[in-house]
């Protein structure tokens, strides 16, 4: 599979599954238990966080804010213990997917190359380092700014915005067949404790 698709993919689920946490209410956070909300808990076709391994290292004063867990896929966000809102900026991102027969196959299959193959790709190639966690191939970059550009079919630029991003550290586990990744306004080595702390 192209890896620009596979990457298409990947951004695509875990965009849709951030979009879910806009429309929580402060309220909620302070009521959510540490590890114990899933979206899905009334549905028992779907997967049980108790099934997938999570950071056991969190950055001081950060609890879970919310949850989603399906089959082969966890997302967890965690917030500030006392946070009043939901600001991107507060919020860190840990998503796991296990290999599904699909696309998260594929690319934990390909392991260190797939992450030379979507850097060598990428317009920001320059920012990513790949190495290693815990002997497993990982990547990582820190937080920035890029251009967001608008434009028609014909390649006509419409509109081109600066828009920041988060740092993000991505792992891939060969052995146990899982994809990591961990994203927030942090500073990458911050990221880098979290996701190397899975068990």
């Amino acid at each position: 599979m192209n890896t620009k698709i596979l990457f298409a993919l990947i951004v695509g689920a875990v965009a849709s599954i951030t979009i879910g946490i806009y429309t929580l209410s402060t309220t909620q956070a302070e009521t959510i238990p540490n590890r114990a909300l899933t979206i899905n808990q009334d549905n028992p076709a779907v997967g049980n966080i108790s099934n997938f391994k999570t950071p056991r290292y969190l950055p001081a004063g950060n609890t879970i804010y919310d949850s989603d867990v399906q089959n082969t896929s966890l997302a967890l966000w965690y917030s500030p213990v006392n946070a009043t809102s939901t600001d991107k900026d507060d919020l860190i991102l840990y998503y796991v997917a296990m290999d599904d027969g699909g696309y998260y196959s594929d690319l934990i299959s390909k392991g260190k190359t797939f992450l030379e193959e979507y850097k060598a790709s990428s317009q920001r190639g320059n920012v990513m380092t790949i190495f290693e966690i815990n002997g497993m191939p990982a990547m990582k970059w820190d937080s920035g700014t890029k251009n967001s550009i608008t434009q028609f079919d014909d390649g006509t630029v419409v509109d081109v915005e600066p828009v920041d991003y988060p740092a993000e550290v991505w792992m891939i586990d060969t052995k146990d067949r899982a994809f990591y990744t961990v994203r927030g306004y942090l500073p990458v080595e911050e990221l880098t404790k979290i996701i190397g702390s899975v068990g």
